[in-house]
């Protein structure tokens, strides 16, 4: 039997779903990547939400049409 690698990657299950989608953003000076908003589906229903980080985040600005950063969007 072999290790596994870091270079590995798993094998998605045939029954796989992905319900959310973090969305990152790098910040233009530190270059840190940070999550700032999570797409969801559930029950056929897509939404958005900023996270905290977002929010504390000195001068970002949010995503055109997405503007309110407290608001979960539908």
């Amino acid at each position: 039997m072999r290790s596994a690698s870091v270079l590995d990657r798993p094998q998605p299950s045939r029954n796989a779903q992905t319900d959310d989608l973090l969305v990152m953003w790098q910040h233009p000076d530190s270059h840190e990547i940070i999550p700032i908003g999570r797409f969801s589906h559930k029950g056929g229903r897509y939404s958005f939400a900023y996270t905290v980080a977002a929010a504390e985040i000195s001068g970002f600005r949010p995503l055109p049409g997405l503007e309110d950063l407290h608001h979960r969007y539908e």
